[in-house]
């Protein structure tokens, strides 16, 4: 007789994982991929990633390269971190309505908070493209 509960309380969460995972698709398919960009000031560093930080594109216009490559690299990190967190925002207004509370939870664990970047995300007051050498 338990046995019987446990099979139907499976089938349940198994049918609702299922109808997400549809909905998820479903919502993907019609938005096109979910991509986070962050540029510096001056647009001179751009960077793409996918949700989780996977950077899919990096573009360095040549103003950069004047840049020492500490600096250069340290602007690439930068501007991935801020594309990161667009992506996770952009993640999270995608799947509004899709997922319920606890997995948008689950995706705010796992570092993909619902937050978007804003043009004044720039804590240390610039990217060191725009600071005087």
């Amino acid at each position: 007789m338990h046995e019987d509960y446990v099979e139907a309380d499976n089938a349940r969460a198994a049918a609702k994982i299922a109808e997400t995972d549809q909905r998820v698709a479903e919502r993907l398919a019609r938005s096109g991929p979910v991509l986070g960009r962050a540029r510096s000031g001056d647009g001179a560093v751009r960077v793409t990633v996918a949700p989780g930080g996977e950077i899919q594109e990096v573009l360095i216009d040549q103003r950069a390269l004047q840049l020492g490559s500490a600096q250069l690299a340290a602007e690439v990190l930068k501007q991935a971190q801020r594309a990161t967190r667009d992506a996770a925002g952009r993640l999270h207004r995608t799947l509004h309505g899709v997922l319920d509370a606890r997995a948008s939870a689950g995706l705010t664990a796992l570092g993909m908070a619902p937050q978007p970047v804003t043009d004044d995300d720039d804590e240390d007051g610039g990217s060191f493209l725009r600071r005087a050498r």
